[in-house]
């Protein structure tokens, strides 16, 4: 059915099959479609479109639908029968069982003999009555049926014949097996079937097996079985191949890529290969078919490339796969290895031979008695090394204590299938779905092409250790399970086994790695060091036999397998680093300080010993380590190892200085990256792959060389800008800097040391607003000042700067101490934590933070704090009178009179007077900056200070002199006010000036309240302090002022919403319920918010009654004892505000258990308290209760009781009240809206239809409307007036127009002042309609609960058993984005066809009672009496 789905055209709709005769396909949806086919085939239409590859749209679901009723038909339904009563009742017909799936049709087959009907009868159209008529008709259609058997039996004949004929036109892509067993399904089809050719078929089917192993067995096929044009095109190929021989190298497959699986069938579907029946040379995995081969999986058989042979006496399948040239000429023969015999060979440690007998002082002994001959220790030598060492010392082992899995490792193998677990996915373009990986084989790397000489070595060189053996010859034994890609790392070289496929189905396996991370606090200042380093480090580990068959490699036409857990393998470094863990464990509990990453170990001093010297003290740790790893099996690299005692020691790539208790980079490293840099800075661009190198270089020095990630931001910036692109990087700007910068590494003989552990801990804040940046220290110290003028850095550069100019500030009290640093700016703490941010701007700052850090030793953490808890937050915002400076012009007039001037005894480092050459003065501040000279004017002395010059702030003006008279400085620049009357001080400085006090004058204008004469550049009155105008010729901003007048308006506007007025109301009434406890919103519990809402819940409206109550299950409130509670959903909206207030207080929207950190409202205290009030209201049935619906009928009769009002002639503004509560009560009813929506419409909204048959009206505001969207419905004009909303509407602005009323713009409905003397320009609330309405059911004595909310279900309701069938046509009318609204308001789902929504209420008023008492009998269970 798929195929055929898949190579189907597009069919005329009206030709499309049918379920359902009245009923075509074109009438159904898609989800209408996907449920009908998974009734007929059971499974799902997208998986079904999926595996056909169509997208799911409504066309192809149809055309699937078609082709599967099509299937239906032809199969028929499955076997059994239907259950029906055996006694028909008097007068009705008889049900006859049917062929098909029951309403299944095909186009045509409505009637007809011999057809199915559209009623689902055979035969006639007219079904028969009577017992004879009956068995005759029963008799026929049994006849029926065997005639649609025996041709579905036929069909499958001809079906399996034709897949034949396609496989033995395939010659070069069928195998013998393939079309035998093609064959085979030939015969059993005729068999079944009955067929008259069954015979011929049979006999077909001998001849071919008879000529299996003859190449031509497709054509002889052919001959045999296909067709007059098959018999004459093989008689023409067999003619012409007698003349010309087939060349096979030109029709030979292109050989696939590098690591592609092997495919043996070239059709959508493949198997990896075949396995001969005969057992193999060593034990296999499981999975192994045994005797028999494995299911074919698809038509054709394997290529040219991959063969199957059959041979001897018994015919077995082999696997023969094309070996490259390379491989067959390297002359790989693994069976000329010899073998070691079994027998170690002993040297000492600089690889003189030594022969047994050996006296060798146990470790044990050595710890007490520091007795040892190191010299005399001896190793196995290396150069016959032997695999799986380490299982002959099991008894060994058990010595150290190893776990449980080690020794099962040692004393059986590794078991691989132990770490297996479930795959499913994608390799190679291929789909996986097991619990362990299929048999599978792949070719190895091109690579390897120009390395045949080393991989030739090197895997004799495993086979002759006995890390690897051999399985057998290709084509001449089964392969191994899987047979994986041989590849090489050129720059070793080494040669590397591919286990990227195995992998996927390994468990992964943490564990943690002893790193450089660990050698400061194990290296102790002047300390000796040795190394170790494992010979071949994975091969001293077995793998368990079985387990052998799933790291197969084929190399010159020979199969090879592991035997030792192999370098490629997932689990492979998790194993031994467990297994070496143990033994280097043991030297621990000796006392030997060492640490181990895999096979490499560094071992540091003996500590215990007496002896002062440090290098008998190494000697004797590593004599230690090295009896115990070699009496447990070890093989030592001695060439890699270190024997001499040293304080310089290479390990993991970085040189350990323990002298200058640092890492150091080798001489080595530093040549090749040099080389790397200076020729990346040759060249104009640089390659994806070069940047890469240049940075993991740069990661490489993080340990030795500072802030060397901090110094790769722009390198991994072009990198992601090329992976995008896939362009070689301009080498230019910021990114040719950062390059260059490294070659301060060429001359550089510093180094990094290691921090002490020992933290003294200084806390402080910082933050940094738009003008300027301040801290606080320890909650005592603050800090601050301002940034250049014209800043315009974004505030995160600004915050990131803050905490620079702090450290700065405070780099003598801060030396040598842990720093932990408050910053509310996020950006900025992630932005260090990974050691850089892709904004350049950012980077300079971090860097010149690190460069502090470093110079003090400053170990730095970064905390975040929500701004309104963080203490510099005011410091960074607060302006000061006492801040002021002179203006730049003023302050030349200074400088030129009284200068040069050498000090500014009180500034800020951002207004410190500049000297000639524009550079600021040396300056004293009133708190610590990074430029200061000095803290407090009056802690320093400025006796010998030339000419310094002060503006003090006025209220200090009486201190600064008297400190001047003190220290008596030769002269000094005063700037002060001229006060009047004047000050105390004022004698002071008299005494100070004898010649008098020089002025520089200025023009003067006078107070406008006091008269007194000021500058005219004065901002406040020098007598009585009133601010003054000041008149500047400069002119004024007014773009300044329209956006900050925009901001402030919208700033308004938001916070004037509804919700965010409720949500400030309850902030309030939370904070309110905290500071009974002394607490704020920012430190709240998840315990003190369900103490909160335990104390809101005693304000609820809904009672919640015990299950033994009376009053169980009815609304309303009672005089039972039971407690009135919140509704369940009024407390999880109130969840959600407070959410709300907690993300604007920077909580984010989690919480943090273990932390006790984040949103309180996400804890799952809160969520249980909820989970827990809603289950104790559903048990007290108190569900979520709908608003009842207000109908037609209710609705005329308010609209009849208004309109009589108005006859009366009631007062104006009360006239004007019922106009607009007639108009907007029928049209919320016709529209469906929310009352406070339409409340918001506007006149500007409402179009008339150009037949004048009604309004269209487009709304735009609402609770739900944002974002662009909007709801667009129509009303149209009904012939009875008195429910009619189109004039409604016209009689409300008509009569207001009267009233002298202009409603025809803006607001539609509105509402009166206090006076009820003026319509304001306001629209009506939910609340004033909730009242009007309440108040005319009332007065008609047919109040239910009806609210106006009410209206909108009826409308709703209405529509939904008025004939509506097209439920979206609802949501598009009423204003409904989601299927679930229309749901829960209808609640009676969808009832009726398509229609026009404007035309539907027109017939609605013809019997405007109807929607209501399908709702009382159905919609509204509240009525209906209990059962007992």
């Amino acid at each position: 059915m798929i195929l055929k789905f898949k190579s189907a055209d597009d069919i005329d709709p009206e030709n499309l099959a049918r379920l359902k005769s009245t009923y075509p396909l074109t009438k159904y949806s898609v989800d209408e479609l996907a449920a009908e086919f998974v009734k007929i085939t059971g499974d799902e239409l997208k998986n079904v479109m999926l595996l056909a590859g169509k997208d799911l749209d409504l066309d192809n679901s149809r055309l699937l639908l078609h082709q599967t009723i099509l299937f239906a038909n032809l199969i028929g339904a499955p076997k059994g029968s239907s259950l029906t009563d055996p006694r028909p009742q008097a007068g009705s017909s008889t049900f006859v069982p049917q062929a098909g799936p029951s309403g299944l049709q095909t186009l045509g087959s409505g009637s007809g003999s011999g057809t199915e009907t559209a009623s689902g009868n055979v035969g006639s159209s007219s079904a028969p009555t009577g017992g004879a008529d009956l068995e005759a008709r029963l008799k026929e259609m049994e006849k029926h049926l065997d005639g649609m058997r025996n041709q579905q039996h036929a069909d499958k004949v001809d079906e399996a014949l034709k897949h034949v004929r396609v496989l033995a036109n395939r010659p070069k892509l069928t195998s013998a097996c393939v079309l035998l067993a093609s064959l085979e399904v030939l015969v059993d089809c005729a068999l079944k079937a009955g067929h008259n050719e069954t015979e011929y078929y049979s006999k077909v089917l001998q001849a071919c097996r008879h000529y299996e192993d003859n190449p031509d067995v497709c054509n002889l096929c052919l001959r045999l079985l296909g067709s007059t044009e098959d018999r004459k095109v093989s008689s023409a190929i067999a003619e012409w191949s007698k003349n010309k021989k087939y060349d096979s190298k030109a029709e030979k497959e292109k050989e696939p890529s590098v690591g592609q699986s092997v495919n043996l069938l070239q059709d959508q579907q493949q198997i990896p290969y075949f396995y001969p029946p005969y057992p193999a040379p060593m034990p296999m995995g499981h999975n192994y078919p045994g005797q028999m081969l494995p299911p074919l999986m698809g038509p054709r058989g394997p290529g040219p490339r991959h063969r199957f042979q059959r041979g001897g006496s018994v015919k077995k399948l082999r696997f023969h796969p094309d070996i490259p040239d390379w491989e067959t000429g390297s002359g790989f023969n693994p069976m000329e290895v010899s073998h070691f015999k079994i027998q170690e060979h002993w040297v000492n440690y600089r690889g003189k031979v030594l022969q047994p007998p050996f006296h060798v002082t146990l470790a044990e002994e050595v710890v007490a008695s520091d007795q040892f001959d190191f010299e005399a220790l001896p190793f196995r030598d290396p150069e016959y090394f032997q695999a799986g060492n380490l299982h002959k010392h099991f008894n060994e082992w058990k010595t150290v204590e190893p776990s449980e899995e080690v020794l099962d490792w040692l004393e059986n193998g590794v078991d691989v299938t132990k770490y297996f677990k479930h795959f499913r996915g994608n390799f190679k373009g291929k789909s996986y779905d097991s619990d362990s990986p299929p048999k599978q084989y792949f070719i190895n790397s091109a690579m390897c092409k120009d390395h045949t000489d080393f991989i030739k070595s090197t895997l004799l060189t495993r086979l002759k250790s006995g890390s690897m053996s051999v399985w057998g010859k290709v084509g001449k034994c089964e392969p191994p399970h899987l047979v994986m890609p041989l590849t090489i790392e050129i720059t070793k070289p080494r040669l590397c086994h591919d286990e990227r496929f195995l992998n996927l189905w390994i468990m992964d396996k943490p564990f943690v790695l002893d790193t450089l991370k660990d050698v400061p606090r194990l290296v102790h200042s002047n300390a000796f060091l040795n190394s170790l380093d494992d010979k071949s480090g994975y091969d001293h580990v077995l793998l368990k036999e079985e387990s052998r068959t799933y790291f197969g490699v084929e190399f010159g036409g020979w199969f090879l397998v592991y035997n030792t857990i192999p370098f490629g393998f997932k689990t492979s470094a998790y194993i031994y680093h467990t297994i070496g863990l143990a033994a280097t464990g043991f030297c621990r509990k000796l006392g030997v300080p060492c640490l181990q990453y895999i096979d490499d170990r560094l071992i540091v001093e003996f500590l215990t010993v007496s002896c002062i010297n440090g290098k008998f003290k190494a000697l004797k740790s590593l004599y230690i380590v090295c009896q115990v790893v070699i009496r447990l099996g070890y093989f030592i690299g001695l060439d890699k190892s270190v024997f001499e005692p040293c304080q310089v020691i290479g390990f993991l790539g970085m040189l350990i200085d323990s002298v200058k208790q640092a890492f150091v980079l080798p001489e080595k490293k530093k040549v090749a990256f040099a080389l790397l840099r200076e020729d990346m800075l040759t060249q104009q661009v640089v390659s994806l792959k070069t940047l890469q190198r240049f940075a993991g270089k740069c990661i490489s020095f993080m340990l030795a060389v500072p802030a060397a990630r901090l110094y790769t931001r722009e390198v991994n910036l072009a990198i992601s800008k090329a992976i995008k692109n896939s362009r070689p990087v301009a080498l230019e700007g910021r990114l040719k800097t950062e390059i260059s910068h490294w070659a301060f590494l060429d001359k550089w003989e510093g180094f990094v040391p290691w921090r002490k552990e020992r933290h003294l801990q200084i806390k402080l804040a910082t933050d940094a607003s738009l003008y300027k940046w301040g801290a606080v220290v320890e909650e005592q110290e603050v800090l601050g000042d301002f940034f250049v003028s014209g800043d315009d850095r974004p505030i995160h550069v600004k915050e990131a700067e803050a905490v620079e100019k702090t450290l700065v500030s405070l780099s003598g009290k801060i030396k040598d101490h842990r720093v932990d640093v408050l910053v509310d700016n996020q950006v900025v703490i992630a932005s260090w934590e990974k050691g850089g941010s892709r904004s350049s701007d950012l980077n300079d700052v971090f860097k010149s933070i690190f460069h502090v850090c470093q110079t003090m030793n400053i170990d730095l953490h970064l905390l975040y704090i929500p701004s309104k808890c963080n203490p510099a937050d005011i410091q960074s915002r607060i302006l000061s009178f006492q801040d002021t400076m002179l203006s730049p012009q003023a302050w030349l007039l200074v400088q030129k009179r009284f200068g040069p001037h050498t000090v500014d005894l009180m500034a800020l480092d951002s207004n410190a007077m500049v000297d000639d050459g524009g550079k600021p003065l040396r300056h004293f501040t009133p708190c610590s900056t990074p430029k200061s000279s000095g803290v407090n004017l009056f802690a320093q002395n400025v006796t010998d200070e030339l000419n310094p010059y002060v503006f003090p702030p006025f209220c200090l003006i009486s201190p600064v002199l008297s400190f001047l008279v003190e220290q008596k400085p030769k002269c000094c620049t005063f700037v002060f006010p001229a006060l009047s009357p004047l000050p105390c001080w004022w004698p002071t400085l008299w005494s100070m000036i004898p010649c008098g006090i020089p002025r520089i004058w200025k023009p003067a204008s006078p107070c406008g309240s006091c008269s007194y004469p000021n500058d005219d550049d004065a901002k406040f009155c020098q007598s009585c302090g009133n601010y003054l105008e000041i008149q500047s010729d400069e002119p004024v901003d007014l773009i300044d002022i329209m956006v900050n007048e925009r901001i402030r308006h919208l700033d308004i506007m938001m916070e004037n919403t509804p919700y965010c007025k409720k949500v400030s109301a309850l902030e309030k009434e939370f904070s309110d319920f905290l500071s009974k406890n002394a607490k704020s919103i920012v430190f709240a519990t998840p315990e003190e918010v369900r103490k909160f809402l335990i104390v809101k819940d005693c304000k609820g409206k809904t009672q919640v009654h015990e299950i033994i109550c009376p009053n169980l299950g009815k609304s309303g409130i009672f005089d039972c004892p039971c407690p009135l509670r919140l509704a369940s959903s009024t407390v999880r909206t109130m969840l959600g505000q407070l959410k709300r207030i907690f993300e604007n207080y920077g909580k984010g929207r989690s919480w943090d258990e273990g932390s006790n950190l984040g949103n309180p409202i996400a804890s799952k205290k809160v969520q249980r308290y909820l989970e827990a009030i809603t289950r104790e209201q559903a048990i007290s049935h108190r569900v979520v209760k709908q608003a009842k619906p207000l109908f037609f009928d209710k609705l005329r009769k308010i609209a009849i009781l208004i309109d009589s009002k108005i006859v009366k002639g009631n007062t104006t503004p009360e006239k004007f009240i019922l106009l607009r509560d007639q108009a907007f009560l029928k049209l919320q009813f016709f529209a469906g809206d929310r009352a406070s929506d339409l409340g918001k419409c506007l006149s500007q909204e409402i179009r008339r239809l150009r037949d004048d048959s009604g309004f269209v009206i487009t709304h735009t505001v609402g609770k739900t409307l944002s974002n662009g969207k909007k709801n667009e419905f129509s009303v149209m004009r009904l012939d009875d007036h008195s429910v009619c909303p189109v004039f409604g509407i016209e009689k409300y602005v008509s009569g207001a127009g009267e009233m002298g009323i202009n409603l025809t713009l803006g607001y539609l409905f509105r509402i009166l002042d206090c006076s009820r003397k003026r319509v304001l320009e306001a629209p009506v609330s939910h609340s004033v309609m909730y009242g009007r309405l309440k108040s005319y059911l009332r007065e008609l004595g047919m109040d239910e609960g009806e609210t106006p909310h009410g209206i909108r279900g009826g409308c709703a309701v209405t529509l939904a058993v008025s004939g509506f069938g097209n439920s979206q046509d609802i949501m598009d009318h009423v204003g409904w984005f989601s299927r679930g609204s229309l749901d829960r308001y209808s609640r009676l789902g969808k009832m009726a066809d398509k229609s026009t929504v404007g035309n539907l209420f027109k017939q609605v008023s013809d019997n405007p009672s109807y929607a209501s008492s399908v709702y009382d009998k159905y919609g509204d269970t509240s009525k209906l009496p209990t059962a007992f």
